[in-house]
């Protein structure tokens, strides 16, 4: 569980700083910080799913994270023992520039829809799912291409390809499903 919310967690939140106007090193560094804090108060052990989502704790608390290490680092650059140097613009090329919020629900769904890929994707490379899974991410990765080409580049018939796109798409949306599910406290909203 806490290895999946790691992962399931960390570009979202690290979005969520860069646009809360962190430079990229610092945003890394904060997140870093903000998950060990996060264990070492064993906030896990006290989730409430009454109280509100996950996504929504783990917002109001990295943001309380991070206004309280600036409070600390401007209580040590108040006692003279600190150089203040100036920075300039923030680097933000992995991340766009968009409120933090929108930032943090984006990259939230980007991670869960490419966890939900990779595990279609190794229902195919392990054999469990049969079919030329190229050939579902060609067809949604194209802007232009259509049912026919996608049909010849993969040597099959047009009918068969909306066979096995059905059945992709069913599988894709159910593994999608699941991603969330695993995301989200019981009772509480997307």
């Amino acid at each position: 569980m806490l290895s999946d919310l790691l992962t399931t967690y960390w570009l979202p939140l690290y979005r969520y700083v860069c646009n809360r106007g962190l430079d990229r090193d610092a945003a890394q560094d904060a997140v870093q910080g903000f998950f060990t804090d996060f264990l070492e108060r064993d906030v896990i052990d006290r989730l409430d799913p009454e109280r509100g989502s996950l996504r929504g704790l783990l917002k109001t608390s990295i943001r309380n994270y991070i206004n309280r290490e600036r409070q600390r680092q401007q209580t040590i650059k108040r006692g003279g023992t600190t150089r203040i140097v100036q920075i300039g613009e923030m680097d933000l090329a992995d991340a766009k520039a968009e409120d933090p919020e929108t930032a943090f629900d984006r990259a939230w769904a980007e991670t869960v829809f490419e966890r939900a890929s990779q595990r279609l994707q190794a229902e195919f490379a392990t054999g469990r799912r049969r079919g030329p899974i190229t050939a579902f991410l060609d067809y949604f990765q194209s802007d232009a291409l259509d049912y026919r080409v996608c049909a010849e580049r993969h040597d099959m018939t047009v009918t068969g390809l909306k066979s096995f796109m059905h059945r992709t798409r069913k599988r894709y949306r159910s593994l999608l499903l699941e991603e969330i599910g695993d995301t989200l406290a019981k009772g509480s909203d997307p």
